[in-house]
């Protein structure tokens, strides 16, 4: 019984191993379908991002989508709560800290008990936006360079409407953190 219980737990480990090297080619893979007729150059792109503050993640991620290498013209929109004083800091830090990013930072009072507040934020946002393609972000993710190259192309297509991407963690910095994105890796194929 032993035996079978090990070899249950080999074959486990070397499914998740196979679905994070199948993740990991994935993500590295060029988009076979790219169009020439989206001209990154003529186009804007606004991210909008609701942002609340807690996540010890969250400056550096903000920071890595500001030095993000794009061939579009970028605009971000971060929306917080006019009641959280780290995220209007930590925001405004970022913003002197990359004065050539385009960065404008909206902050919003607390929505109806009925609506959701990172759906009020995005609608919002979505009012203050000025590109021609929305992409909506969480305070969380990192964009890839060339991430955007690889994903809006797939918007040109008849059968089309919107484009995502696959969550990847890079978080092991404790056991919880570890825990969680080998969970989520492991599952995002």
């Amino acid at each position: 019984m032993t035996i079978f219980f090990c070899l249950l737990g080999l074959l486990f480990l070397g499914e998740r191993i196979g679905k994070y090297l199948l993740i990991n080619y994935f993500f590295r893979q060029p988009s076979s379908t790219t169009k020439e007729s989206l001209k990154p150059e003529e186009l804007q792109v606004s991210i909008l991002q609701p942002i609340l503050s807690g996540d010890p993640t969250l400056w550096d991620c903000l920071s890595r989508n500001l030095e993000m290498k794009t061939c579009y013209t970028t605009e971000f929109l971060w929306l917080i709560d006019d009641d959280d004083a780290v995220a209007h800091l930590g925001c405004r830090q970022l913003i002197e800290q990359y004065p050539d990013a385009n960065v404008r930072l909206i902050s919003l009072p607390p929505p109806l008990d009925e609506i959701s507040p990172k759906t009020f934020k995005l609608i919002e946002g979505l009012k203050e936006a000025n590109g021609d393609i929305i992409a909506v972000l969480d305070d969380d993710t990192i964009l890839p360079d060339g991430g955007l190259e690889q994903c809006l192309p797939f918007l040109e297509q008849p059968e089309v409407g919107v484009a995502f991407g696959l969550p990847y963690y890079l978080n092991f910095s404790n056991l919880w953190s570890t825990l969680v994105s080998c969970v989520v890796n492991g599952n995002s194929l």
